[in-house]
């Protein structure tokens, strides 16, 4: 907090009664000269210190390190406060103690990565110690605490997916929090209730509900891409699976669902295959390439343009192959930088034709597509 400060930068008292293992609580740096001289009190302001209470802790009469409470206000400090700093500082000294004799246990002996149970009892002699081997009962234990906190977890804290459990018929005995925000009930709403309240009134008419989780129990899931509804009656577009769960004995058991809200992409899967659609159909050369220079799209006119048989072609070459190369260092070093500035540009330049090297003037407009968060994603031509 304050770099380097020495124990005695704080009071020859505080030094003292460190050392003789004592307890040092302080209610007001500033009124107790008796325990903090006035050129110490800077060394408390330095970390922001105006009351504190400290345990120490020596070993073998040398100070080895200490635990303390600090307040940035004057306070007083209550005789059960200072006792239960004691207390905790009593109960890390013998943990540390005892892993220090493990520690020395284990340079002669192998590590034994066993749990005990360990119960003492009287006896004649004084005290009789008895040990079981509880090794694999506590791995198992562990285990299973392991596996239901990753779930727990998993659950709780996936709020973009809808996570729902039900029973063998149907019915719902888990809804998690994404679930409430995607589809607008709480669990204490749906508990009980069939998992058909989610599908629009059409698809129970025809018995979907039922249909897909007959799949899942006999083909062990059953993908669920369809039009879903909400507590307030609006539709959303779901992308989900249903997933049967077996027991030990391979019973089932009930049945996950796994579902996001997916109408936006849907939207825009549309959208794109509506314009996949015009480019394909299209006299003039439409092409899309990721930031890489990669292309990922080029439509029937251009691959005939510049001699390509197809996509897989057009893909193990960077774009800037495409063009004559005596107007590759304009694209680089001019096209390219403006585009990226202004978002689109304009210019005459030749490509190439891959089959007879021909040079081939367009007129070339280049442009940018973006997110809605203005982050670049592609880059688009239309020649």
């Amino acid at each position: 907090m304050a770099g380097v400060v020495p124990i005695s930068a704080f009071g020859a008292v505080v030094v003292a009664e460190y050392g003789a293992g004592r307890a040092v609580a302080v209610d007001d740096v500033r009124a107790e000269p008796d325990k903090v001289p006035a050129g110490s009190v800077p060394s408390y302001e330095a970390v922001g210190i105006r009351a504190h209470c400290s345990v120490p802790v020596v070993h073998s009469a040398r100070l080895v390190s200490c635990i303390g409470a600090h307040s940035s206000t004057p306070r007083h400090w209550k005789l059960e406060e200072v006792d239960l700093l004691r207390t905790v500082v009593e109960r890390e000294y013998r943990r540390a103690m005892f892993e220090g004799v493990a520690a020395s246990f284990e340079e002669f002996y192998p590590p034994l990565n066993t749990w005990l149970d360990v119960r003492a009892s009287p006896s004649e002699d004084g005290l009789s110690v008895f040990f079981q081997d509880v090794t694999e009962r506590r791995r198992n234990e562990e285990a299973l605490r392991q596996s239901e906190e990753r779930y727990r977890l998993l659950v709780e804290g996936a709020t973009v997916y809808a996570m729902i459990l039900t029973d063998t018929e149907g019915l719902i005995t888990s809804w998690n929090r994404g679930a409430e925000r995607i589809m607008g009930w709480t669990e204490a709403e749906v508990l009980g209730r069939p998992v058909a309240l989610a599908f629009t009134p059409e698809d129970r008419a025809e018995g979907i509900p039922e249909r897909e989780l007959r799949r899942a129990s006999t083909d062990g899931r059953a993908v669920n891409l369809r039009c879903h509804m909400k507590k307030d009656g609006s539709r959303f577009y779901a992308d989900g699976i249903t997933e049967g769960l077996l027991g030990d004995e391979g019973n089932l058991r009930g049945f996950a669902i796994v579902m996001r809200d997916a109408t936006g992409r849907k939207a825009l899967e549309d959208e794109r295959l509506r314009l996949v659609a015009l480019a394909e159909n299209s006299t003039d050369f439409i092409g899309m390439s990721d930031m890489a220079d990669i292309p990922f799209y080029v439509n029937p006119t251009g691959l005939r343009l510049i001699g390509l048989a197809d996509m897989e072609q057009a893909t193990r070459t960077r774009g800037i192959q495409f063009f004559h190369e005596d107007d590759r260092d304009f694209i680089l070093n001019d096209l390219l930088p403006r585009v990226l500035r202004e978002g689109h540009v304009e210019a005459e330049m030749r490509l190439r034709h891959f089959g007879t090297g021909e040079a081939i003037w367009v007129n070339y407009t280049l442009f940018t597509i973006a997110d809605a968060g203005e982050n670049l994603l592609e880059i688009a031509t239309v020649i």
